[in-house]
């Protein structure tokens, strides 16, 4: 093994699954174990709506995850040689991620697999692949880790797609300085241009990123009466969204309890997508959110939702502008917007403009 790369593992990866290589008794031919992971599917979709129908679905996917998961295990430890291993271990670590919620139990279990010497070149590549998946869903790991987990991925593993779409998902969500979001977009696409979801990812993002250094010059009356929502009259953060699902309520309403702590931000909102009975319901939808902040809605800008003024392909997209509504930087989600305002407020760079 690369001791450079042992190195990087063991640096990133100080975890350890117990267990994981120990190796028993061949108790069932290789097989057997493949042919009963191969006829575990997933159930069909139910047309049954109700939270029960829903809740039946969820349980029975996850079934069917547990598994596959004790399946593939049940192959590498019985027949780590075997040339299925890999194909099963990625769907353990893909099913455990993505299905049981234990990207943590997986980024241990990686741990141990890639610090054994006697790992193949396939398993290994998966297993990377995999990491970097489940770095990018797991809370207590930091952007930093997260990034060398994606390169680690996109070296170990480059015939995969998972490492440079943590890259593009870094650059869109987890920074807030423009630079480094180009520079990993640009990386993507120098290598992986031809990837099925990375590199639209990669050039949608760079050409928002445009926006960058740009005057974004508006001024719309507020759908709920309170005055003109506006782009300019001191720093701002500005949100650009669509919708009212859960995932971009979480982010509204941090946006929400962010303006409303002393010395927090000015926020403005722009709902570009046309919303059905028009501002009178979108107020209706924001109050019963709790969101406060001023929000336009220039309904005869979007007869088409993806181009025109305010097309985006992904939102919400969060701006930092300063007093002339010059944008200095974006993200899809407010934390790193919010985290760079608040370290310039630290060091007296700026304070909340009324």
């Amino acid at each position: 093994m690369n001791r450079l790369v042992l190195a990087l593992v063991l640096a990133l990866l100080p975890l350890a699954a117990p267990g994981l290589s120990q190796v028993g008794p061949a108790t069932r031919p290789a097989a057997d174990i493949v042919r009963d992971y191969d006829r575990e599917q997933g159930p069909a979709m139910s047309r049954d709506a109700t939270d029960e129908g829903r809740a039946a679905f969820r349980a029975a996917h996850r079934r069917v995850a547990e598994r596959r998961a004790a399946l593939a295990l049940e192959l590498r430890r019985a027949h780590p040689g075997h040339a299925e291993v890999p194909r099963l271990m990625a769907g353990r670590w893909a099913a455990m991620t993505n299905v049981l919620d234990q990207a943590g139990e997986t980024l241990a279990e990686i741990s141990k697999l890639l610090a054994e010497e006697e790992t193949s070149a396939a398993l290994r590549a998966k297993a990377a692949a995999a990491a970097a998946r489940a770095a990018m869903v797991h809370p207590g790991v930091s952007r930093d880790r997260r990034l060398r987990f994606a390169r680690l991925s996109c070296r170990l593993a480059p015939a995969e797609e998972l490492g440079p779409l943590a890259l593009t998902e870094i650059a869109r969500y987890e920074t807030a300085d423009p630079a480094e979001a180009r520079a990993l977009c640009e990386e993507v696409l120098a290598g992986w241009k031809d990837t099925r979801y990375a590199a639209p990812a990669a050039r949608g993002y760079l050409k928002r990123l445009e926006r960058v250094g740009k005057i974004l010059d508006f001024d719309l009356p507020a759908v709920r009466g309170e005055g003109r929502v506006r782009s300019v009259g001191g720093e701002r953060l500005v949100v650009l969204w669509s919708g009212f699902s859960e995932r971009v309520l979480e982010e509204l309403r941090t946006l929400e309890a962010a303006r409303g702590r002393p010395g927090g931000p000015v926020v403005v909102g722009v709902h570009v997508w046309r919303q059905e009975g028009g501002a009178e319901e979108l107020a209706r939808r924001l109050a019963a959110a709790g969101l406060r902040f001023p929000v336009a809605y220039p309904e005869e800008e979007l007869r088409e939702p993806w181009s025109g003024p305010w097309g985006l392909s992904e939102t919400p997209l969060f701006l930092r502008l300063d007093a002339e509504g010059r944008c200095l930087a974006i993200s899809h989600r407010i934390g790193p917007l919010l985290a760079v305002r608040a370290a310039a407020t630290e060091k007296g760079g700026e304070g909340r403009s009324r």
